[in-house]
């Protein structure tokens, strides 16, 4: 890495894994695109085949997540490095009610809000949701009315990324047609198995994310600060408060850390084809 805000090899290291993870998930979005080709040909076999291979790379992408430990230091993440991945919306008690002014020159300028980073903001991560027709449900209602879903913040999150990658996931999103065919009278059992095990790859996939968050965030978050960095905390968790909570723990995305993930998480298994009565 040629640039990092601490200069810490646990900065790099933490890049490093998530260039890893997006590298390596190309081939599941070669392989979903060609499933769904297979579908439109009635290429039951080929569509087998797109679904073992699929499994068997978020697989692999679960293993590099997993290395994330191996020169990362949690208590240097949380203390150090997450304050830089923040954000500036959702910060009033970190003292940023109104965001960072971003000054123009001769007096003018304005107050932006922008959120922290976020997995949601990963095209690929995204991309896998919409291959397996995982679909993200209400969370709660908010004050005004309105509903507040896990899907209206991903959709907030797709305004982080290139307009060509928003562009594909919408066309994706219109042709996907995998899990659709994996539960119909057309696909064989073993097409339907296939796609389930792809379903358990992806949970076991966020299931190893909520493992390094517990590690990396929610330990050190009710931990002494070794860093010497005393406003950090208060910055990367948007709290003042040492004795924060888990379930108040908030991601930089902005989100309620642990029962958004956990969420996420559940609504992926649900993707599954149901078991027959």
């Amino acid at each position: 890495m040629r640039h990092t805000f601490t200069g810490t090899t646990d900065e790099a290291w933490f890049y490093a894994v998530s260039v890893s993870v997006e590298a390596k998930g190309v081939s599941a979005i070669q392989l979903m695109l060609e499933c769904v080709g297979a579908i439109e040909q009635g290429d039951d076999d080929r569509v087998l085949q797109c679904l073992k291979a699929f499994s068997g790379v978020v697989i692999e992408l679960g293993r590099l997540l997993q290395r994330m430990h191996e020169r990362c230091d949690p208590s240097v993440f949380y203390h150090r490095i997450r304050p830089f991945l923040a954000g500036s919306r959702g910060m009033e008690k970190a003292g940023l009610p109104r965001g960072v002014f971003y000054d123009e020159g001769n007096g003018k300028g304005s107050w932006r809000q922008y959120s922290g980073g976020s997995n949601a903001q990963s095209t690929l991560i995204q991309f896998l949701d919409i291959a397996l027709g995982v679909r993200h449900h209400a969370t709660g209602e908010k004050a005004n009315g309105t509903t507040d879903t896990r899907q209206t913040y991903l959709d907030e999150m797709r305004k982080y990324m290139p307009d060509s990658h928003r562009q594909f996931l919408e066309h994706f999103a219109s042709i996907a047609n995998i899990q659709q065919y994996a539960m119909s009278g057309n696909a064989s059992v073993e097409v339907r198995a296939a796609f389930d095990d792809a379903v358990n790859s992806m949970t076991a996939f966020r299931d190893n994310h909520i493992k390094i968050v517990a590690r990396y965030i929610v330990r050190p978050a009710s931990a002494p600060n070794s860093e010497g960095t005393g406003q950090a905390k208060n910055i990367a968790s948007a709290s003042s408060d040492s004795s924060t909570r888990q379930g108040d723990l908030k991601g930089t995305g902005g989100t309620n850390l642990m029962t958004f993930l956990k969420q996420t998480r559940d609504e992926t298994r649900a993707a599954k084809s149901p078991t027959p009565a």
